[in-house]
Parts: C-alpha cells; structure tokens; sequence
C-alpha cells in the first residue's frame, strides 16, 4: 500500500488477544519487510513465528487482503482443517468526494463445523474490540501531523542503512500542515528521500507539494525540528546519491523501472529560521 508504514502501535490490547492464546503483539515501529507485500508473503504477529497471516491480494495504494496461515503447511487454513475455521482481513482505502480518505476493515470468518462459531465467540467480541481501537488508532494518527510515536523515527545508522524522519510540508491546496513519515539517508549530515511514490505512478502529494513551496520542516530521532529547503538532485548528484540508495536495496533499479516517470532524489538543506519564508 505503497510508503504508508505498516505497522504503527495503533493498539495497546494484546492482552486481551492473548487471553485467548493468539500470541499477538502490536509493532510499535515502521516494519521495513512490510512495506512491500506481494501475494504469498507472509506477516508474523510474534516474534517467533508462531501465528500470522498470508497475504493473498495486494492492489497497490488501495486494497490489501489476507487469511489466517496454517504456519505449518505455509498457506491459508482451510476449514475442513483443524479447528475447522477461515479468517479473512481485508484493509480497502477508497477517496473521498470532498478529499481525504476512508479506510475501510472488514473481517470475514467461515467455519467448517458445527461447533467451531461456539467456540470461537469469545474471539469474535476481541476482535471487533481490537479493530475498532486499531482504526481510532490510525484515524488519530492520520489526523495529528505533529503524531511522531516513540520509535517510529531511527537513524540511517541502524543495520538497515537507512533511516526514517518526519516531513511536514505545506499543502498546496489548502496551505495547512501535511505530515508524512519518510525512509532516508544522509549525504554528510544531509537528508536524501526518494520520490518513489510506493513505485506506482504519478508523484507523492509529498513532493507536489514541495514543487509549489520548497519550505518544510523535518524531524529526525533525538533531534529538533529544523526548517529546511527541499531541491532535486540532478546530473552527476543525482547519480551518486542513486548509487548510495542502490547500495542499500539491490531492487530499486527494478523497481524504478516500473514507473514510467524518472523518480526525483530529494535533498533537504538546512536555512535560516528568518529566512524559511523566502523562496
């Protein structure tokens, strides 16, 4: 579902889950290897491995949608099976009319047995408890541009080589604070992003955003709140920076090359508070 980081700590009620078993744990950090599911990945929900999900449809920035696995046999339980049920999870983003977006969550189970829906009830009030935390959860965070949880940010420094930071940049549009979680890494002490627009096509509202007013503000970890001035990277800079993303993920390349449109390296220079407004 392109750059949105999957999964934030949208609930705190493991607990309650786990009561029942399910060894579920909320990630209370972007997950790198979430980010881009395809058909047939898998996603733990404990460190050990024990309960998950497999992904079965992925339809980039809009649709998401995956069954309980039988973690044994490496696919999606099948109700004649075991305890004799299927999970279903499907996350759907649809537009708005007058702008914004609606993220919609519908879970579907099917049982096998006659006794399996008694047994499973408990789950089912858990469940309906646990999403409707998880979209306030979302809903506050989408809304709050200045939300930044406590180990969402790293520093390119980490075994990953790269880290993640918080924009905000003006709307275009509207001329309010538009906030959004980035992956980057530094030039010196220069923040580089790309542009990638999860690698579907068109450009992040992100960087539509920078082309009409380059002025925004970042948040690295354990760092202020600089204002800084975003510019694209070209000829011979482009392709450095490039090669050090390159570096890092052996698919960009791949993945560049799906998108019909070069994609812009963004590099963020720090300015004077004072002159933050001249452009």
């Amino acid at each position: 579902m392109g750059p949105v980081p999957l999964c934030c700590d949208a609930t705190r009620y493991d607990w309650l889950e786990n009561l029942f078993g399910l060894e579920i744990h909320s990630a209370d950090a972007i997950v790198p290897e979430w980010q881009r599911l395809d058909v047939g990945d898998m996603v733990y929900a404990d460190n050990e491995r024990k309960s998950g999900w497999i992904v079965v449809k992925v339809v980039p920035d809009e649709t998401l949608v995956m069954k309980q696995a039988d973690m044994k046999a490496g696919r999606a339980m099948n109700r004649n099976e075991g305890l004799g049920f299927e999970f279903q999870w499907t996350f759907a983003l649809r537009p708005l009319p007058a702008g914004g977006t609606r993220l919609l969550v519908r879970e579907r189970v099917a049982y096998g047995r006659r006794l399996t829906p008694w047994l499973m009830a408990p789950v089912g009030l858990v469940s309906f408890v646990m999403t409707r935390k998880m979209l306030l959860g979302i809903k506050q965070r989408a809304e709050d541009v200045g939300w930044v949880g406590p180990r969402v940010l790293w520093t390119p420094a980490t075994k990953r080589g790269w880290g993640a930071m918080h924009l905000t940049t003006v709307g275009r549009h509207s001329g309010e604070g538009r906030g959004v979680i980035l992956g980057y890494i530094e030039d010196g002490s220069t923040p580089v992003v790309l542009a990638m627009n999860g690698w579907d096509e068109g450009q992040p509202e992100w960087w539509l955003n920078l082309e009409a007013n380059p002025d925004a503000r970042i948040r690295l970890k354990g760092q202020p709140e600089p204002p800084v001035r975003a510019r694209r990277a070209e000829g011979d800079e482009r392709d450095r920076l490039w090669c050090r993303w390159a570096a890092i993920d052996e698919g960009l390349d791949a993945y560049a090359a799906s998108r019909s449109a070069d994609t812009p390296v963004v590099v963020f220079e720090p300015i004077e508070s004072g002159a933050a407004s001249e452009a």
